[in-house]
């Protein structure tokens, strides 16, 4: 795992936060994904972008380009989630941009208690309903998370089965 932060002081308060030490499973590198992400190849399974500055969403983690950079550092077979601001006036303006670098392989779900929707993207992996298996993604969790993430999982099943059928 890769984790990309441009504060540096974020990551010198990381034990608090019970975050390890680098290792080879885990590398956190200080610098700006726009500047970190065009310059790796495809490499990445799974691309996480939780982008919000002191004064909301970075805006240059919003723009065209980025998630251009995105796809091409993804491998084939792979997932974007980007975690974006519901109540940004250029919201739905974020949504097609990530739609379009994606082909239109994309899914923006609401956060239900927050004014956040997190928009799932897939690069050779189609973000729908009919390849997910609730059972299958509850069963690799303790019983404890089982409880808390069923709900979560149905509800987005259900946003993707609703975005199939309005389809049709």
């Amino acid at each position: 795992m890769t984790v990309v932060e441009i504060n540096p002081h974020v990551i010198a308060v990381r034990r608090q936060f019970s975050i390890p030490d680098d290792d080879e499973r885990l590398r956190v590198v200080c610098a700006d994904a726009i500047d970190f992400v065009p310059d790796v190849g495809p490499q990445f399974d799974v691309i996480l972008v939780d982008g919000y500055a002191q004064h909301g969403l970075a805006a240059q983690l919003c723009s065209q380009s980025f998630y251009k950079d995105c796809w091409r550092a993804m491998r084939e077979r792979s997932v974007l989630a980007v975690n974006l601001d519901a109540g940004h006036p250029a919201h739905a303006t974020f949504v097609a941009r990530i739609e379009q670098s994606f082909h239109g392989n994309a899914v923006p779900v609401d956060v239900n208690e927050r004014d956040n929707c997190v928009v799932f993207a897939g690069k050779g992996v189609p973000i729908s309903a009919r390849g997910m298996s609730l059972s299958w993604s509850l069963k690799r969790h303790a019983a404890e998370a089982q409880v808390q993430l069923r709900p979560e999982f149905q509800r987005i099943l259900r946003v993707l089965e609703r975005r199939a059928n309005s389809s049709l």
